[in-house]
C-alpha cells in the first residue's frame, strides 16, 4: 500500500482525512485504491483532469507502468489527445452518440502520427454540424 501511495506521489498524505485533500490528490487516491483492489479491468473517465500539466505527465507514466506491472487492462474515456497518445492501443471515436471511427495503434509513435488526422476529422464534423444549424 505504501509503495503504491508513494508511486502516485501521495505517500505523505496517508493519514490525512479526505476532506483535507485537493481535487488532484483525491483523484490520485482514487486511482491508487482502484489499482490496489486488483480489478479485472479498470474504467477511467478523465483520470487526469484535476491535475496540473506536469503532474499529468508523471501520472501517465506511473499509471502505464503500474497497469503493465499488474497486467490490468484499461478503458480510458478522455478528451485529451495526450492521454490517447500515451495509452490507446485501440481508439474508438464517438461523435453525436455514435461510433465514427475505430483505429488500432500499437505504439506511442504511431498514435502521435495518426492522432492529428483524427482530431482534424472531428473538427470538420463539428464545423459541418454548426453550419447545418
Amino acid at each position: 500500500v505504501r509503495a503504491m501511495l508513494e508511486a502516485f506521489g501521495i505517500g505523505h498524505l496517508a493519514q490525512e482525512r479526505p476532506a483535507r485533500l485537493s481535487g488532484g490528490q483525491r483523484q490520485r487516491v482514487a486511482l491508487a485504491r482502484a489499482i490496489m483492489s486488483r480489478p479485472g479491468a479498470l474504467l477511467l473517465d478523465e483520470p487526469f483532469s484535476a491535475l496540473d500539466p506536469l503532474l499529468r505527465v508523471r501520472m501517465r507514466r506511473e499509471l502505464a507502468a503500474t497497469l503493465a506491472r499488474f497486467a490490468i487492462p484499461m478503458v480510458l474515456i478522455t478528451h485529451d489527445p495526450d492521454d490517447v497518445a500515451a495509452f490507446a492501443s485501440t481508439l474508438v471515436v464517438y461523435h453525436g452518440g455514435r461510433v465514427i471511427d475505430q483505429l488500432e495503434m500499437e505504439s506511442e509513435e504511431e498514435r502521435k502520427l495518426r492522432l492529428p488526422d483524427v482530431i482534424a476529422r472531428l473538427q470538420e464534423l463539428d464545423e459541418a454540424e454548426l453550419a447545418a444549424r
